[in-house]
């Protein structure tokens, strides 16, 4: 996994259980990451290199419902996806 927080990378590399707002979501989510997979990683990476991650994320913040995206995306997100493929 990749992200742009830095404090959040370091709590997940981390073996001691994190006591912080978020602890108990990021403490399920390791468990998860190491029922399913014998191996991962979590590297920081800065906030360029992750603009479509980040745009979803503010989304998110402002969304009530689930949603569900098949075959199209929201404008400003593919627009994003289509740079950063380009970057590559």
């Amino acid at each position: 996994m990749e992200g742009d927080a830095l404090e959040v990378v370091n709590v997940f590399l981390s073996t001691e259980r994190w006591m912080g707002t978020y602890g108990n979501i990021i403490h399920e989510a390791k468990l998860q990451l190491n029922s399913c997979c014998t191996e991962w990683d979590v590297r920081h990476v800065p906030r360029h290199c992750n603009e479509v991650a980040h745009a979803i994320a503010k989304m998110a913040i402002q969304v009530n419902e689930e949603c569900l995206w098949i075959n199209n995306f929201p404008r400003g997100i593919a627009d994003l996806v289509n740079t950063e493929q380009g970057s590559f």
